[in-house]
């Protein structure tokens, strides 16, 4: 039986892209991305909880995050989750973090948009995985 690495976002960019060139000169986009959803409380009401999720583009997703998208701009990201593991040298804390590598994006408003508005720009990475 087949097993598949594969998540969906929709949410809200916290800020505007930021561009990180690794040391053999390739460029990914880093985002961090909103979701929201209502949860109930003991005591019956709802309230809205915000999950934070870190989410890089590499290849022309990366370029065309860095052309077209800013700080509020709702998305959609297809993509997979990886797990990141590492030990702070200074204090020997050890870290973890799940971050999504994008492999497919669409940019469903712009920060200044209407809510009714859909913008049908899209973005996708075929040949690198």
């Amino acid at each position: 039986m087949l097993s598949q690495n594969f998540t969906q976002l929709i949410g809200y960019l916290g800020s505007n892209p930021e561009i990180i060139q690794t040391l053999d000169l390739r460029k990914f986009a880093k985002v961090q991305l909103a979701t929201h959803e209502r949860i109930k409380t003991a005591d019956g009401a709802f309230k809205t909880q915000t999950v934070w999720h870190q989410v890089y583009f590499n290849g022309k997703l990366s370029e065309f995050a860095q052309a077209h998208l800013k700080k509020g701009d709702r998305i959609q990201v297809l993509g997979k989750l990886e797990y990141r593991q590492w030990t702070d040298t200074s204090t020997g804390a050890h870290h973890h973090a799940a971050i999504v590598i994008a492999k497919e994006m669409l940019k469903i408003s712009a920060s200044n948009a209407k809510a009714a508005d859909v913008e049908s720009i899209e973005a996708s990475e075929s040949s690198e995985s």
